[in-house]
Formats: C-alpha cells, sequence, structure tokens
C-alpha cells in the first residue's frame, strides 16, 4: 500500500533518447550479404521508382564486393599454418642467436658427438681407479674407451 500522502505518479522528464548505433544500420555475417542481396532484387516489385533500383544495384555491388573480399580472405587462409611454422622457426633462430650474443667474447661452444656407454667403466678421471680419492675427489670418466 502507498503512504498517504505520496503520490504514485512518476515524474516524466521527455528527453530524447538517441539510439545511435542500435538502428543505424544492418549488420550481418559476410556469407549472408549476397544471398540477402539476391533475395532483396527477387522479392522487388515490378514497379519500382529509378532511386529505388539505383539503391538495389548499389546493395548487390557492395555484395560482390564483400563476397569478393571473403573468397580472398579463404584463399590465404589455406597459407596460415605453413606461416605459422615460418614464424615459429625464424623465433627459435632469433632465441638462439641472442643467446649467442650474450656470451662473452672468450666463450666458446663446442659440440661434441654422443659419447660411449660408460658401463663396466672402473677410472676416474684422474686415472686411479674407482674410489680412491684425488685432490679434487674422483670424477667419473665419460668413456673408458
Amino acid at each position: 500500500m502507498p503512504r498517504p500522502g505520496r503520490s504514485l505518479a512518476i515524474p516524466l522528464r521527455p528527453e530524447p533518447i538517441t539510439f545511435g548505433n542500435y538502428c543505424d544500420g544492418v549488420r550481418l555475417c559476410a556469407s549472408h550479404v549476397k544471398p540477402l542481396a539476391g533475395s532483396l532484387r527477387v522479392a522487388a516489385p515490378g514497379d519500382l521508382s529509378r532511386r529505388a533500383r539505383a539503391q538495389l544495384d548499389t546493395i548487390d555491388d557492395i555484395a560482390i564486393a564483400i563476397d569478393d573480399i571473403r573468397t580472398a580472405r579463404q584463399g590465404s587462409a589455406a597459407v596460415k599454418p605453413a606461416f605459422d611454422l615460418l614464424g615459429a622457426a625464424f623465433g627459435a633462430t632469433h632465441d638462439t642467436l641472442l643467446a649467442k650474443s650474450r656470451l662473452p667474447g672468450r666463450a666458446t661452444v663446442s659440440v661434441r658427438a654422443p659419447q660411449r656407454s660408460t658401463r663396466g667403466c672402473s677410472r676416474t678421471a684422474s686415472g686411479s681407479p674407482a674410489g680412491t680419492r684425488t685432490p679434487r675427489g674422483p670424477r667419473p670418466i665419460a668413456s673408458c674407451g
């Protein structure tokens, strides 16, 4: 129940409502533009004015242009996986060269062939039998060959 002395009337302040982008144009998916333009052409009455025919022609031209752009984008989409692989390879090369450039000037990087298995090896790097300590301690040899 409303309180006594208080009216239920809502004060009305007429202000212009601007709808702007909400209703100015029609938004369509690119794949629907050409069929819609064809449907508009078919549904148009036979006694259209010259201005209305010019507008229909403009709609057809725009639909063809949009369809051409969509077709071009689909063609370039087939190249995208190869382009992504090239980008990944370039990024790896860039990172490798950047890491190499951060090494001190005297440092060298050498790549060795994989070593043979050390199974059955009983010698350390100092040449002493395994289990004996040298001043630095025993270091296993990577290869006994």
